[in-house]
């Protein structure tokens, strides 16, 4: 006996109920596969626009360290382009977009790394080479003073021998300069300042004796001129060396002659010829050479002197005057201001 199976309704009801459940569970397993292959497509998109925004940045990185590569250190220089190196490899090879950001990150950190150490870099060489240009300034002063003390005829014929001084000073800020002490040349320069300034007053002290010599020189000269004596041009005692006497000899047309030695410092010296010499009796007992004509000449000469020439004379003595025991007036300065000086070398 045969026949269709019967089902109640009940049945008929969950039967279709399964049917609908495995037919939605198919669906959403779909689904679920297209919103997966979205989301990878949407993050592979995303990827890439994110690896190609850090390329930019990498490559601004690049040439970043291109542009700073001259004011970093050599070694810092290559540690900087091989960490670069490395964060361009992760960069490729990143699969997500946080490893990728993350490559970001130390991109940033690695540029301000080099500008920062560059800056400081470049502040520090400028710093040297301010401190270069002032040694060589420093330097190049020395140099002037020893040219200025060379062209200067007064310390060339009184302090030439110091000059020395000045070339070992020169020698040292030259030397500093090339070894980096940046700081020797000033203290050198201060030093050459200051025997510069002690050589230039002592050549001129010298210069200026010297000149009193001449003048004083000079006015005997002329004195013993207006007396009627023929006189020599004055010579230098030692003509090898600048502080020497100088001497001249006057006479007259009797034959009587008077030698004279002017020293840079001290009395001026005469020695006679031709003049009678006596002997004058002394209070104690005995004589003294005595010279009465030529000491008459050479009071006539000081007369001379202090009138038209303001040069004050000391008293005429000689070795076994008598009354030695006067003393030798002296002053080695001429006139000047219209004040009378005296001069009794």
């Amino acid at each position: 006996m045969s026949g269709t199976p019967k089902y109640s309704s009940t049945d008929l009801r969950r039967r279709e109920q399964e049917k609908l459940a495995a037919e939605r569970q198919r669906q959403a397993e779909a689904e679920a596969r297209q919103r997966r292959e979205a989301e990878e497509r949407e993050r592979a998109r995303r990827l890439e626009l994110t690896r190609a925004e850090v390329r930019r940045k990498a490559e601004e990185a690049e040439r970043t360290l291109a542009r700073t590569r001259s004011d970093l250190p050599q070694n810092e220089a290559a540690r900087l382009a091989e960490q670069l190196r490395r964060l361009q490899a992760v960069l490729e090879s990143g699969h997500t977009e946080s490893a990728v950001r993350d490559v970001e990150c130390s991109l940033l950190a690695l540029t301000n790394a080099a500008e920062r150490q560059a800056a400081a870099e470049a502040a520090r060489r400028a710093e040297l080479l301010r401190r270069r240009a002032k040694a060589e300034a420093a330097e190049a002063e020395i140099a002037a003073l020893v040219e200025g003390l060379r062209a200067d005829p007064v310390v060339q014929r009184w302090q030439y021998h110091r000059m020395v001084e000045l070339d070992a000073k020169l020698r040292e800020a030259h030397a500093a300069v090339r070894a980096g002490q940046y700081e020797t040349p000033a203290i050198a320069l201060a030093a050459a300042t200051q025997r510069a300034d002690d050589i230039v007053a002592r050549a001129n002290e010298a210069q200026l004796r010297a000149e009193k010599r001449d003048y004083i020189a000079r006015s005997i000269r002329c004195a013993l001129e207006q007396m009627g004596y023929v006189v020599s041009q004055a010579e230098a005692v030692d003509p090898g060396h600048p502080a020497t006497a100088l001497e001249f000899r006057a006479a007259d047309a009797a034959g009587r002659a008077i030698g004279v030695e002017v020293p840079v410092d001290g009395p001026a010296y005469y020695t006679v010829d031709g003049f009678p010499h006596t002997a004058a009796p002394l209070a104690e007992g005995g004589s003294a050479p005595a010279c009465d004509q030529a000491e008459a000449v050479l009071n006539q000469m000081r007369e001379c002197l202090a009138a038209d020439y303001g040069v004050d004379a000391g008293e005429i003595l000689w070795d076994g005057k008598a009354d030695p025991d006067r003393r030798l007036k002296r002053a080695d300065e001429l006139p000047s201001s219209g004040e009378a000086r005296r001069s009794g070398r």
